[in-house]
């Protein structure tokens, strides 16, 4: 009996000592990374449609008024080690009708990037143009008003060149990236 007791209470002092000895913590690392976005949409892909508008022309006037459309917003989202740009250009076999312009000019949310270049408005062509430059990581929202609101100006520079029936749809692409 002494030598079962003796087992027991051995065993009681290994099972004690082993405790206390236990392993009570685990760990390992996280690796917490930030990887570079830059992802761009529209608020709405719905075509529109400008013209040159009599409205404002009196008899004898050249007809160069045009007329806009602010109801587009540019929707972005950028995360990136430096500032990125917004590019607008449309397709290479595209073409405004003979005698006219298309432009466009953003309006961006404050600490969301400024306008690109010395003028408001960028001349559209299939040659890319900066659009807005200086974006930080940031994002402007989904709401249907959020973004930078785009106007579209459809100006008349040569109104001899003007003929009745010459419409053009053009494509309009926007690219974003780090600059």
């Amino acid at each position: 009996m002494n030598l079962k007791k003796s087992m027991m209470i051995a065993g009681l002092l290994l099972l004690a000592g082993a405790a206390l000895f236990a392993q009570t913590t685990a760990s390992h690392n996280v690796v917490l990374q930030v990887n570079a976005v830059a992802i761009i949409d529209l608020n709405d892909t719905g075509a529109i449609t400008l013209s040159n508008t009599l409205g404002a022309i009196l008899p004898g006037q050249a007809p160069s008024t045009g007329s806009t459309d602010a109801t587009k917003y540019l929707r972005y989202t950028m995360v990136s080690a430096g500032a990125g740009k917004i590019t607008v250009h449309w397709g290479a076999a595209d073409e405004a009708p003979a005698g006219v312009t298309l432009s466009v000019n953003s309006t961006v949310p404050g600490g969301m990037g400024s306008n690109a270049g010395p003028h408001t408005f960028t001349d559209l062509d299939a040659t890319a143009a900066d659009l807005v430059t200086g974006i930080p990581s940031c994002y402007t929202g989904r709401n249907a008003t959020d973004g930078a609101n785009l106007t579209y100006t459809y100006t008349v520079v040569t109104p001899a060149s003007l003929a009745v029936g010459d419409n053009h749809t053009v494509t309009i692409t926007y690219t974003i990236s780090a600059s």
